[in-house]
């Protein structure tokens, strides 16, 4: 072959490589699903002084890699503007912890939700002194 034939072939190679769209075949990424919310109150009865800090435990499991958000809901009506974002690599758990601070006697309770995806509540008593 000769180099005019030579060059004509990378001309046509390049004319069809530029006006040909290359479908690459993907496949959607796995995308984790919540099987998992459990929150638990730190000190279900306090007594002493007041303002007090309630700490609530929980954790969200996956069962792959994907993105989640939670909201905080309390007995109040007081929640998060916003949901808090959590990334998973890969399947496993996160650990979440949340905190509320009272000023005065109360029984209440939080919770944790993601879509229709809720915890039990997190019933506590704080009594002031």
């Amino acid at each position: 072959m000769t180099k005019r034939g030579i060059l004509s072939l990378v001309i046509l190679f390049l004319i069809i490589a530029i006006y040909t769209p290359i479908r690459i075949l993907s496949y959607p990424a796995p995308v984790g699903h919540i099987t998992a919310m459990t929150l638990a109150v730190e000190h279900r009865n306090y007594t002493g002084a007041c303002p007090v800090t309630v700490r609530f435990d929980g954790s969200i499991t996956m069962d792959g890699p994907g993105n989640m958000v939670y909201n905080v809901i309390r007995s109040d009506g007081g929640h998060l503007a916003k949901g808090k974002p959590v990334h998973f690599n890969a399947a496993g758990t996160h650990s979440v912890v949340e905190t509320w601070q009272i000023g005065k006697s109360y029984k209440g309770w939080l919770q944790l939700a993601s879509g229709n995806i809720r915890t039990e509540k997190a019933e506590f008593s704080v009594t002031c002194r």
